[in-house]
């Protein structure tokens, strides 16, 4: 029955020939185990997606991966061990000067480095086995906003983002650098963003009861298939699975959370995560995501006692700041409020005893 399955889903899937190429090469040794008919089709903005052919119950597991066809930060599959030695050794190493500070992004930062060396030497260095799915990666194109021109930076809305983007830059200019002295040779930059752009995006922070969370015990996986699903807020599947050393065989698998109708794309969720984070991550964003803003009820009624003194000062102080939007409704960065709202609550709570004792209060709201 299985193989009935895996035949119907190599046949009607619309495949580039390099994830065909995947597809046959996970495909051939049975490590694709499938309980209902699926299918690879375009995706309207998202490239292609899987597709249910037929109705899914709820709570079903209904396709399997085993994670000998993945590629892991803990392990290199088809790889001599010395040369497997010394790539874990440079991303041990590169993760140490990175973030010595940090046990939790050191380990996360090394697993990711491991499985980028890994996509980089299976489909570049002589000798070593033909990994087809390392190859499909190194040919995805994300849409990094690294790849941002210098003018779309200027117009772009969010300053934090401009200068996440500069950071970004910045630190694979250096580890571009570091990576040549600890012996890959043959990726330029781009090639270097690129690549960790398409493995960042695709990359499961596998825990069984929380794939997308991330902590020290976690395995880094790219699984192939499995990536294929795209992002909903509200997915109608879930990752489950186990995983082991390839000695002992496991499986990344997908479990329905509803029921999913015929030709209904299978979707999961990414993280409930704000656009400059999906589009930094994934390189997406969602119309009208409501993770872009977070309500924070502000109770007056405490303070009217203060609002209500000067209240004509106050208005002229606002006015010539040119305070013009609205105090309901404002942009949070990460860390970080707009100064123009932080003054204009000031403003608000302005007393008399400010305006007596600390007049230069009052010319800094101004001048904000």
């Amino acid at each position: 029955m299985n193989q009935q399955l895996v035949d119907t889903f190599r046949k009607t899937s619309q495949l580039s020939p390099s994830l065909r190429a995947v597809v046959d090469w996970v495909t051939k040794d049975n490590k694709l185990i499938l309980d209902t008919p699926i299918q690879v089709a375009p995706a309207s903005d998202k490239g292609v997606g899987l597709y249910s052919m037929s109705r899914i119950r709820p709570d079903k597991t209904f396709l399997m991966v085993s994670t000998m066809k993945c590629i892991s930060g803990k392990e290199l599959l088809d790889c001599p061990r010395e040369r497997a030695s010394e790539l874990f050794l440079s991303a041990e190493t590169l993760a140490k000067k990175y973030h010595s500070e940090n046990i939790w992004q050191q380990r996360y930062n090394q697993q990711m480095l491991v499985m980028l060396l890994q996509v980089w030497v299976q489909s570049r260095e002589a000798g070593l086995t033909a990994h087809p799915y390392a190859a499909y990666l190194k040919s995805l194109r994300v849409g990094s906003p690294l790849f941002w021109g210098r003018d779309i930076l200027q117009r772009t809305y969010s300053l934090n983002l401009q200068s996440y983007i500069q950071g970004l830059h910045n630190y694979f200019i250096q580890l571009h650098k570091d990576l040549r002295v600890v012996g890959l040779h043959g990726i330029s930059s781009s090639e270097l963003i690129e690549l960790t752009s398409s493995i960042r995006s695709r990359t499961l922070n596998f825990s069984p009861d929380d794939p997308k969370r991330v902590d020290t015990d976690n395995v880094a996986l790219l699984c192939p298939i499995v990536d294929l699903a795209n992002h909903s807020f509200t997915p109608n599947t879930a990752i489950d699975g186990f995983y082991n050393a390839t000695a002992s065989e496991s499986f990344v698998t997908l479990r329905s959370l509803r029921e999913i109708a015929p030709e209904e794309e299978i979707t999961i969720n990414y993280g409930d995560l704000p656009n400059l984070d999906l589009l930094s991550r994934f390189g997406f964003t969602v119309p009208n995501n409501n993770f872009n803003t977070l309500s924070i009820p502000l109770n007056f009624d405490e303070w009217l006692e203060f609002a209500g003194q000067l209240f004509e000062f106050k208005q002229k102080v606002l006015k010539q700041a040119t305070m013009t939007s609205s105090l309901e409704s404002f942009t949070l960065h990460p860390n970080k409020m707009a100064e123009e709202h932080l003054a204009k609550l000031r403003a608000y709570l302005l007393d008399e005893e400010d305006v007596k004792q600390r007049p230069e209060l009052t010319l800094s709201l101004i001048h904000i």
